[in-house]
């Protein structure tokens, strides 16, 4: 009997609800911390307040007024609430995709494709195919971004057989397929560098990834020659004597500066420049082309059966406190009505 008076008690439940929500936190952070062994916790919780529950219903059997059943529709949903929170970590799937313009990605191609959660499904992913066909911002009196628009085809396999899909995600607005969300997150623009050796052979040709921050510099390494090259991106670059600069944030006039630099003489510069796309640079009897920039898009994937659970736990909860609590208002409002002073005339 004592042991069920403690699973049942407040202080009890109180301990349990404070290591899950730590738990949460430390999951978000560290995804790679989660073990099925984890989910005692929130199974006890939910055994707590299950029998909470139940042990009210049995001892309110000739008093059950509106504030007994606000009471139970809030506990009712936070028992949603801890089964749906607990289970997403076993049932949500969430991957990020990097998608450059002209390449076809599968959710298994682990070159473009990070996978964060997938515990339920790791083995029957659906076949979705991502290719980029276009991507465009736009801006405001071109300098404040207002909208990114990726033009995507979407292969998939239903049913029905293989087919293509074409449609234009914009953030704040997906593309839904079989309960899956695919979102735009963010996107940029990758340069692809040829170097080449005096007699034109390819020493390097590749494209890279790097920051397309304009009041930032990024570095890149080409080991088969022995160099380090530091960059910074101008979407529209413009030239006064000396000094570069971008006009603007829109990529009409894409160049690179470049300084180029020997692994075994880093305080020389071998070059030092500015190549817009298409110009190349002579240096030490090689060759380094800005041959093309390409944009890409990061695309996240995320199916979430709980989210459902988790909003239907938190309207329970909102509706048992307004019903459990406004009586007692509106006794404190009548009370308080009936001791103002009243006034002789």
């Amino acid at each position: 009997m004592k042991f069920l008076s403690f699973l049942t008690s407040r202080g009890f439940a109180v301990f349990l609800l404070a290591v899950s929500i730590g738990l949460l936190v430390s999951w978000n952070k560290y995804p790679n911390l989660y073990s099925p062994i984890f989910l005692i916790i929130p199974a006890c919780l939910f055994l707590s307040i299950s029998l909470c529950i139940a042990n009210r219903i049995t001892a309110c059997k000739l008093k059950r007024d509106i504030r007994f059943w606000g009471s139970t529709a809030f506990h009712i949903g936070m028992l949603v609430i801890v089964a749906a929170t607990s289970l997403g970590y076993s049932i949500r799937f969430f991957a990020m995709i990097v998608l450059p313009q002209g390449v076809s990605v599968t959710l298994d191609d682990k070159s473009f494709v990070a996978v964060y959660e997938d515990r339920l499904h790791s083995g029957g992913r659906p076949f979705v195919n991502l290719k980029l066909n276009e991507f465009e911002a736009k801006y405001a009196e071109e300098q404040f971004p207002v909208e990114y628009i990726a033009d995507i085809t979407i292969g998939i396999i239903d049913k029905d057989g293989y087919r293509n899909l074409t449609d234009k995600i914009r953030i704040n607005k997906p593309f839904n397929y079989d309960g899956y969300n695919i979102l735009f997150e963010n996107s940029g623009y990758s340069p692809r560098f040829v170097l080449k050796d005096r007699d034109g052979g390819v020493i390097f040709n590749s494209y890279i990834n790097l920051s397309n921050n304009i009041k930032s510099e990024d570095v890149f390494y080409i080991k088969e020659a022995g160099l380090t090259l530091y960059t910074r991106f101008f979407p529209d670059v413009f030239r006064e004597g000396t000094k570069a600069g971008s006009r603007s944030p829109m990529t009409r006039n894409p160049a690179f500066g470049i300084k180029v630099v020997k692994r075994n003489s880093p305080f020389t510069d071998a070059w030092k420049g500015i190549l817009k796309k298409g110009e190349s640079a002579r240096f030490d009897n090689m060759t380094l082309e800005f041959a093309d920039l390409k944009p890409y898009v990061v695309i996240k994937v995320v199916k979430d059966p709980t989210y459902w659970g988790i909003f239907a736990g938190w309207i329970l909860i909102i509706l048992g406190l307004l019903i459990r609590y406004m009586p007692m208002v509106k006794q404190l409002q009548t009370i308080s009505n009936n001791q103002q002073p009243t006034t002789n005339n």
